[in-house]
């Protein structure tokens, strides 16, 4: 099973309500935070090997190479991601 949360889902506080809302190009932009392998690992809790496994899975979100043999992961994909793994474990379809 693929998680679809990490590739181009928004928050739900990102999304605008109001009916006067902006034009795209007009819109604030959120910021993008990079996140290191350490921090990967102490958010999930998981091994190294797992990340690797469940991205070459495509089950875990894709790193994003920053020069030489550095990467990163978008901390809001990662946040989706758990997010995604504790609505599963409740039973919930939908954490949006």
């Amino acid at each position: 099973m693929k998680n679809q949360s990490c590739a181009g889902s928004s928050h739900p506080l990102e999304r605008r309500t109001s009916s006067h809302a902006l034009p795209a190009q007009h819109q604030p932009v959120q910021p993008s935070v990079l996140i290191r392998l350490p921090e990967v690992l102490r958010r999930t809790a998981l091994s190294k090997t797992s990340i690797y496994d469940l991205m070459k899975a495509g089950e875990f979100c894709q790193s994003v190479p920053l020069g030489g043999k550095a990467v990163a992961w978008l901390e809001s994909e990662v946040e989706q991601w758990i997010q995604g793994r504790i609505a599963a474990a409740r039973g919930v379809n939908d954490v949006n």
